[in-house]
């Protein structure tokens, strides 16, 4: 609810984007309908993260139009990342913001941590059910 002082899911995803801002990477999807954004280094802790957001609808499923898409992730040239090399394997905590247009949300969801092989200097996972107008922070370490 409004003027109510407590966090929203914007409000994380702002939060997100902004302690992200140091340091920005090349950051590409074939899906049109899905944009992300990432940082080699983060203002937290954690040594880097991507951000990521399904916007548009596609066409609606008979189910109605709680569509779902599931969302391939290729991390490239992992390499680059000094704290990365000479590693086979990278960790990837994954933070959910759904939508709750007013409503509060004291905290962002969390999905299961995912440990991801790299080969080749790169790394991908797939994001299961991810709905129109969620967002995602997948924060890597």
């Amino acid at each position: 609810m409004p003027n109510t002082f407590e966090p929203r899911s914007v409000w994380w995803a702002t939060k997100a984007y902004a302690d992200g801002i140091g340091e920005r990477r090349l950051t590409r999807f074939s899906d049109q309908h899905v944009i992300g954004l990432g940082s080699a280094t983060t203002a937290r802790p954690e040594p880097a993260q991507l951000l990521i957001a399904h916007l548009e609808r596609r066409p609606v499923p008979r189910a109605g139009n709680r569509a779902k898409v599931h969302v391939k992730v290729t991390l490239r040239s992992l390499a680059k990342l000094r704290w990365l090399r000479g590693r086979r394997k990278i960790r990837v905590r994954i933070e959910k913001y759904p939508n709750t247009a007013e409503r509060p949300l004291l905290e962002p969801g969390r999905r299961k941590t995912a440990l991801v092989a790299i080969r080749k200097g790169e790394a991908t996972l797939t994001l299961h059910h991810v709905r129109l107008h969620e967002a995602y922070r997948l924060i890597l370490s």
